[in-house]
């Protein structure tokens, strides 16, 4: 068993295990309610607009999850104000939104010389660079995540499979919407440094759906 465990003697290893056991824990508790929420688009949108929080962080000099989370609630918030327009659909507010952070993340790289962002690490992630302050700061958001799940679990199964009854019965759910919008900003923010967009969406999406039936 040496060729399993002796890679684990290296701090940086054990880092890289802890930040997947975070992403392990908390995308499939968020992924179940956006597959019920039919939001699987909204991961991926997520994920495309957290470049521009991740370019102004590079820019400023701070934290590149704490920038990655600013973008994902700044689009949590314009979703949820767009989608009070009569005439926008679910699928186009999420779009828009996601288009315009993401062309602002694209403009800050286009103009600002000294931001050099490496967007293989943004699609893929580089998990065995993970710091053991990215560390604590992931394992306070996904804490913070998983305790906000818990409270709202009663009102969001409600709201998941009868929004209509949901809201008669006086359950807010266009705030409820709001800090599921939340819940998913930091599981793709938890999941972007350590497996990368791409990863973060499968591991949403996937885990999330129910099985096949025969």
């Amino acid at each position: 068993m040496h060729w399993l465990t002796d890679p684990y003697a290296y701090e940086f290893m054990q880092r890289a295990l802890g930040a997947a056991l975070l992403v392990g824990v908390l995308s499939p508790l968020v992924g179940v309610w956006v597959v019920l929420g039919r939001l699987a688009y909204l991961g991926d949108a997520m994920g495309h607009a957290s470049l521009s929080g991740v370019a102004l962080a590079y820019l400023l000099g701070a934290s590149i999850v704490l920038g990655a989370l600013a973008a994902g609630i700044l689009m949590a918030v314009l979703i949820a104000v767009l989608s009070r327009h009569p005439r926008l659909r679910s699928d186009s507010v999420i779009g828009i939104a996601e288009v315009a952070l993401f062309a602002v993340g694209v403009l800050v790289l286009s103009r600002a010389d000294d931001v050099s962002i490496d967007l293989t690490h943004h699609l893929f992630g580089s998990i065995t660079a993970v710091t053991s302050a990215d560390l604590r700061l992931n394992l306070l958001l996904t804490a913070g995540a998983v305790c906000l799940l818990a409270v709202l679990w009663r009102d969001l199964r409600s709201s998941a499979f009868d929004p209509l009854h949901a809201g008669l019965v006086g359950i807010r759910v266009g705030a409820l919407r709001l800090g599921m919008l939340g819940a998913l900003a930091v599981a793709v923010v938890v999941s972007l440094q350590s497996v990368g967009l791409l990863m973060s969406i499968a591991m949403l999406v996937i885990r999330g759906a129910p099985p096949c039936s025969a």
